[in-house]
């Protein structure tokens, strides 16, 4: 496969070729179940070799919205001058109910107890394997790279060194951890409502704590020292109090150590626990809570939005 920069077709087909404005879900070369689509506004899209347009890489839940994540934000990068990508990753790659594994960069806790032995028994087996993919394997916080990877070749104009990073949800979980690893590729980060959360504990076993997640991702280290360098945002509904998610994560799981069940089941303690943890860590964090509303990521974006507005403005006027 090979990727098509725009600077080679004329500038006036970008739109008709559907390559600028609204761009068509795009499957991700190195792993092609993940795709992503993209608003690159035609009008703020440079024209020259030099100038470039900041990315916003927005995270869906886990209902994998990915289309309302980045309608969302498509009146914004009109306005504010910045492209968005907003991908989608698949549920059930690594198993018959996986409905969380990108929340974990592909390292969720296994499942457990008597559901899931009834679940694996009853699972009809499927003979359509993908040559060169590894269910077990796959890590989603790299695809990501290779996303900014593909976008950084398609788009040559957008800047990928450092990004402007948001998710709700389950795509709040997914950022956090995210976050960990790669907090270098960091322009700002806002965190929205996470149904679980990993603190920066390495006496607590991952998924809940840091601890072993040197080697739960074959040899990767957390680095702190980065993240502190990073605006970030952690925001969630006055109203976001629902326990429905941690309870069926914690019937999945068998109820096992590492779940969900050993922490705050409202989202607000729980964010709040984990905005604390960084802090204790170094590491600057907004909270906010959003009198009113429920689980609902419209109804918090007002905030991530001015959150956006003010480091995204930042970044144009450090280059005038």
């Amino acid at each position: 496969m090979a990727i098509l920069p725009v600077t080679a077709l004329p500038r006036h087909l970008l739109v008709k070729c559907f390559l600028l404005d609204n761009v068509p879900s795009i499957a991700v070369q190195a792993e092609p179940r993940v795709s992503y689509a993209s608003w690159i506004p035609d009008a703020h899209y440079p024209h020259d070799e030099v100038t470039r347009l900041p990315l916003l890489v927005a995270i869906h839940g886990s209902h994998r919205e990915d289309h309302r994540c980045l309608n969302l934000w498509k009146d914004f990068a009109n306005e504010h001058k910045c492209a968005v990508v907003a991908p989608l990753f698949p549920a059930m790659i690594q198993g018959p109910l996986d409905g969380e594994g990108y929340h974990y960069l592909g390292r969720a806790p296994a499942m457990g107890g008597m559901l899931a032995k009834a679940i694996a028994a009853k699972s009809v087996a499927t003979d359509s394997p993908i040559a060169g993919l590894d269910d077990t394997s796959i890590r989603y916080d790299r695809v990501l790279l290779h996303i900014l990877d593909e976008v950084s070749i398609r788009w040559p104009a957008i800047e990928t060194s450092r990004i402007f990073l948001t998710g709700y949800s389950g795509g709040g979980q997914f950022v956090h951890r995210f976050a960990y690893f790669h907090a270098d590729r960091l322009a700002a980060l806002s965190v929205g409502a996470p149904g679980a959360v990993t603190k920066l504990d390495p006496s607590t076993p991952w998924p809940l704590g840091t601890g072993g997640m040197e080697d739960v991702f074959g040899g990767d280290l957390v680095n702190i020292d980065a993240l502190r360098k990073v605006p970030i945002l952690a925001v969630v509904g006055g109203e976001d109090i629902g326990s429905e998610v941690a309870e069926l994560s914690n019937v999945l799981k068998g109820s096992q150590s590492g779940s969900v069940e050993d922490g705050p089941r409202s989202r607000i303690a729980l964010l709040e626990s984990l905005a604390q943890n960084w802090r204790d860590n170094g590491i600057g964090v907004k909270f906010v809570v959003v009198p009113g509303v429920g689980h609902n990521m419209e109804g918090v974006n007002g905030p991530v939005s001015d959150f956006m507005t003010e480091h995204i403005d930042a970044w144009w006027a450090a280059r005038q």
